[in-house]
């Protein structure tokens, strides 16, 4: 819960919205619900996975449907009370348009969003969906390259279960810049929550061409160095476990580095 209101959080308004791995679409529904996007598109690998999205969004429909026509909240199913948390149901919003693909990352998306969001897989698995869609991107552009208006890098918004430093890498890699990145403590787990965006977004408020990260910052967080409950709780947590290890090099090593960090949470 916990996370997915820190990632709703971080979600500005975009021309079109994509939730990849949309899983049970809550995250699709907020941006609807609130009027962030003009479109917004929610896709999942399969027929069955997409299938919950489906219905917490067919029952948002037929209760706007149903606020607009009767003035008065409606009885529906309960996949649907499970999103209330993530926004309330104001007919008097902006309605957003909703679409759902069955996808393999954006492969068989048929527009270009402007906003990303991926989450709940693990790193390498959003990095090679990335770059599938950033060759996309190129060879659009290719084609368009007498256009004025050439199609943007979108905005990331990014929480992997694991490999965090990767992802953090690949992305400063590719131009950039980690805006927020967040550390979530939900049920006993840790996650991070970060967006990105390209660094030319920035050049009216920074002079850094690219964001370069230090070793402590791909493995922590780029603001590790904020005090943070969650952050003092979760190196704790990786100190105990590595000192049980064998002491082998890079065991020492991550020690180390977990040491370093810990010095700014005290």
């Amino acid at each position: 819960m916990k996370r997915l209101q820190t990632i709703c959080s971080l979600i500005s308004k975009c021309r079109v919205f994509a939730d990849i791995g949309c899983d049970h679409g809550q995250v699709a529904l907020f941006v609807a619900k609130n009027g962030l996007a003009d479109t917004v598109v929610a896709a999942d690998i399969s027929e069955q996975c997409l299938k919950k999205a489906k219905v917490l969004i067919e029952n948002w429909k037929k209760q706007r449907e149903f606020l607009n026509s009767e003035g008065r909240a409606g009885d529906f199913c309960d996949c649907f009370s499970k999103a209330e948390f993530l926004g309330d149901t104001d007919s008097g919003k902006p309605i957003s348009k909703v679409e759902l693909f069955v996808s393999d990352g954006l492969k068989s998306i048929p527009r270009f969003p402007d906003q990303i969001v991926i989450c709940g897989m693990g790193g390498h698995t959003i990095i090679n969906i990335l770059t599938d869609y950033f060759d996309k991107i190129k060879k659009e552009n290719s084609i368009l390259k007498n256009s004025s208006q050439p199609i943007a890098p979108p905005a990331l918004i990014l929480s992997p279960h694991t490999d965090t430093p990767s992802v953090r890498r690949f992305l400063s890699q590719n131009g950039y810049y980690l805006s927020s990145d967040i550390l979530i403590s939900d049920k006993d787990k840790f996650y991070y929550a970060i967006k990105a965006e390209k660094t030319s977004a920035f050049s009216k408020k920074t002079d850094k061409k690219r964001q370069k990260l230090s070793p402590l910052q791909l493995e922590f967080g780029v603001f590790y160095k904020n005090k943070c409950p969650d952050m003092a709780k979760k190196l704790d947590i990786s100190l105990q476990k590595t000192s049980q290890f064998k002491p082998t090099p890079q065991n020492k090593k991550t020690i180390k580095q977990i040491k370093k960090a810990q010095k700014w949470q005290k």
